[in-house]
This record gives structure tokens, C-alpha cells and sequence, in this order.
């Protein structure tokens, strides 16, 4: 894990505590001088891309910016969670009394971190046996795109042929909406 990043208005540390589990700590300058939050639990993913929260293994399931994958942008964990913050941060007023529990409380990066693995793209890993664990790991999801079930000429789009399995895709309304990377194909 990288650490000791350094920012212009303040400081980052993160250190991995063991394999689903890291610690963040960021020094923030101000105008009262700095305030130091640490967050000692945050889950992270291991080299399959899996998280321990709460005692369940999950997973989150990369989207694509549009069905068509040949031009589509892949939007996995990292930019998923960068999304997720930057929806819950907002301009602090500058004339706030900022001291740690203000910074605290306006940056609650643990709670937005459960609330993360609580949205639809983080999903429990199945781990019935083998090949469902990697065949979960595997998939993609358009139903954050395509909201409704899709009519038989709509089920699959030219560029998804060699980058998905046109036969790993569940039967009834999720057909054509969640797919498997095909086998050699890679997200970039």
C-alpha cells in the first residue's frame, strides 16, 4: 500500500494492518494550525479484489459507462468509491472554528465506507464452490445503466461480443444486463 502521501493542504498515511483491513491518517492544515484524524479499521480488498466488511466477503462489480463496451469506460472499486465521496463532500465555509471533532464530522470516511459496500455494485461474494467465487469475481453490471429489462433485439450489443461470455448471463429480467468478462479479455 502507498503511504505517506503528501498534499497541499495536508498530509496522508495509509498502512496496511492485515490483508482486509487498513489505517488512514490525514493531517489537515488550517488557519488554527493542524488537526490529525485516524481511521484504524477501513476494509480494503485483497489481490482477488475482495473485501471483508462486517464479517461478509464482498465484491465490487465494475459498470460500464454505456452497453457498448468497445467504447465504454469501466468504472471499478477506485473510481466507483471516488464517485461515492464526492457526492458526500461539500465547500466548507470559510469561517468555520475547525477543530478535530468539526473534521471529524465533516470528513466520516469510515461511515462512508459502509455505506459504500451497502449500494448496489458492492455485492455479498457467492462462494457456493470455485468457479462461482471466480466467476462472480468476473462480472460486470449494466443494471446501474439500464434500469429496465431489455427487449430480445437489445439483450447483446455488437462490442460486447469477445469481451463478455454471451452464454454467462442470467436468465429473466437480468438478461444481457449482467455479465462475465470473457475468458482473456481484461478491464483497462
Amino acid at each position: 500500500m502507498p503511504g505517506g502521501a503528501s498534499r497541499a493542504n495536508g498530509r496522508t498515511h495509509l498502512e496496511s494492518k492485515d490483508t482486509y483491513t487498513c489505517a488512514l491518517k490525514l493531517v489537515l492544515r488550517g488557519e488554527a494550525g493542524e488537526i490529525e484524524l485516524a481511521y484504524p479499521d477501513l476494509p480494503q480488498p485483497d489481490q482477488d479484489g475482495v473485501f471483508l466488511v462486517e464479517g461478509n466477503y464482498r465484491v465490487v462489480v465494475p459498470v460500464p459507462s454505456q452497453p457498448e463496451l468497445e467504447t465504454a469506460q469501466i468504472r471499478c472499486v477506485g473510481e466507483q468509491l471516488c464517485d461515492f465521496f464526492a457526492a458526500h463532500l461539500g465547500e466548507a465555509p470559510g469561517s468555520l472554528p475547525w477543530d478535530a471533532a468539526l473534521a471529524r464530522a465533516w470528513l466520516p470516511i469510515d461511515v462512508w465506507m459502509r455505506e459504500f459496500h451497502r449500494t448496489d455494485t458492492s455485492q455479498y461474494l457467492q462462494t457456493t464452490n470455485w468457479l462461482d467465487r471466480h466467476t462472480h469475481l468476473r462480472r460486470l453490471s449494466l443494471i446501474p445503466i439500464l434500469p429496465h429489462p431489455l427487449s430480445r433485439e437489445e439483450v447483446f450489443k455488437p462490442g460486447q461480443m469477445g469481451r463478455t461470455c454471451p452464454f454467462c448471463t442470467p436468465e429473466g429480467p437480468n438478461i444481457g444486463r449482467v455479465l462475465e468478462v470473457a475468458v482473456g479479455a481484461q478491464i483497462r
